[in-house]
């Protein structure tokens, strides 16, 4: 999220329906940046430490107006919405198995090379070959891996 200028309202009032709207929104980029962090095995700068600080704050201190069982809420609809986009990949995500995630890691240095199966789309958004996933998961749990250790 790029840096905005702050505009303070006092007369502005806000519904909890608004601020869930806000939460989900907040929610949906907390995970985007993560999922994309673990898809490019990125690190994280003082700016995007420093932002993500900022989301999660304001995260909780929605929470405390909403309650936090309403922002749990918001947080199940979101991990719902990106599990259903590729349940594989959350499951990969979520787990954070080691040699699993360096495979994911491998298949989209794999799509960015234009070395995978997937069909090319305009957003450039990568579909994970799980055939290969799945095959070198099998080589690796047999001593065979075939990509680095």
């Amino acid at each position: 999220m790029e840096q905005q200028k702050r505009h303070e309202i006092e007369t502005f009032e806000v519904t909890e329906e608004e601020l869930f709207v806000l939460a989900i929104h907040y929610a949906n980029w907390l995970i985007e940046d993560s999922l994309s962090r673990f898809l490019f095995a990125a690190g994280i700068s003082t700016s995007e430490a420093y932002e993500i600080r900022r989301v999660e704050e304001r995260l909780n201190t929605i929470g405390d107006i909403i309650g936090k069982s309403r922002l749990e809420t918001a947080w199940e609809q979101v991990e719902t919405k990106h599990r259903k986009q590729d349940e594989q990949l959350w499951k990969v995500f979520v787990e954070r198995d080691e040699h699993k995630s360096e495979v994911m890691l491998e298949d989209v240095q794999r799509h960015n090379a234009n070395q995978c199966s997937c069909e090319p789309k305009e957003d450039r958004r990568h579909e994970p070959d799980w055939k290969w996933i799945h095959e070198e998961m099998v080589l690796h749990r047999e001593g065979r891996c075939r990509i680095r250790q």
